[in-house]
């Protein structure tokens, strides 16, 4: 199950997630996950030469997932930020995904489960993406 939660701003007018934004170390090892590993889309790639930033933003085949990858070019170490918890992704089949993703060599934080608390009746699994973001693979 999964719920869209919409903010009114202005005259009646929904307010929509436009992308998430990642900073990543290896922006190349970045788009390789996202794209080759996750199945998502490369659809634009570009440089802020201003701000030493490299940017790439990979989409979900009909637009309902997007995701900017962010390198900036000199940065040794992030540290992992507090307020991000997770990005979520719906699929059709959760064991069946993990086990791909799996037989792909990723990181498997949390096994496939059943999550039912306050109404709520899910399968969901997480996994780390290459710069350690927990990602929700859910039904």
């Amino acid at each position: 199950m999964f719920f869209l939660f919409c903010v009114r701003v202005g005259i009646g007018a929904p307010m929509k997630i436009k992308h998430f934004c990642i900073n990543v170390k290896d922006l190349e090892k970045s788009i390789d996950f996202y794209c080759n590993t996750l199945g998502l889309g490369l659809a634009n790639r570009f440089s802020l030469p201003e701000n030493d930033l490299e940017i790439a933003l990979v989409v979900g085949e009909e637009g309902n997932v997007a995701i900017e990858l962010v390198y900036q070019r000199g940065k040794e170490e992030y540290v992992m930020g507090d307020y991000l918890g997770h990005l979520a992704f719906i699929v059709g089949d959760v064991d069946a995904t993990v086990e791909e993703l799996r037989n792909k060599g990723i990181e498997i934080v949390r096994e496939p489960f059943n999550f039912s608390k306050a109404g709520l009746e899910e399968r969901l699994a997480f996994v780390k993406d290459p710069d350690g973001i927990l990602l929700e693979i859910s039904s």
